[in-house]
């Protein structure tokens, strides 16, 4: 699932989905789980974050998970969603260089679990939140990522 999300006061805020032809298919192997590396870490976390239970739940699913997911035609400002529960959802984007329209890329679930799991760690709020965004290195794309509130 696509979504379009919009920076506002320094929080990830969903504005509507959003029908672009971002191709995203699953890859089941190994060579796919763990396409990352590295990330640059920034608290995102607000009274309107996600639950941090959420977040736990969303990363364990993926723990073990001997996959990934390719992204053909990634745009950057429009997330692509590769999970959610609850009120939980992750999110990558491409940024990419200058002139450059798309790109396509892999991330794998080890990647996604990593960052989620780590995100709620670091940044849990005393009230049980969590939001965070970053930036990783998978292979020679540089994805923005995001633990944001999805609407339920």
């Amino acid at each position: 699932m696509i979504f379009n999300f919009t920076r506002v006061f320094g929080l990830w805020a969903l504005v509507a989905p959003t029908a672009l032809a971002v191709g995203m298919r699953k890859l089941d192997g190994q060579q796919y789980e763990d396409k990352c590396a590295g990330t640059t870490w920034e608290d995102k976390t607000s009274n309107e974050s996600p639950l941090a239970e959420d977040c736990l739940k969303l990363a364990k699913q993926f723990e073990n998970g001997h996959y990934g997911w390719f992204l053909n035609g990634a745009t950057p400002d429009t997330y692509a969603e590769l999970g959610h529960v609850g009120t939980c959802g992750f999110g990558v984007e491409p940024v990419v260089k200058e002139g450059v329209k798309a790109t396509n890329f892999f991330f794998g679930a080890a990647d996604l679990h990593d960052l989620v799991f780590d995100a709620t760690m670091r940044f849990r709020s005393q009230g049980g939140r969590i939001g965070a965004t970053g930036v990783t290195q998978c292979d020679d794309t540089t994805v923005r990522w995001g633990v944001y509130h999805t609407p339920i």
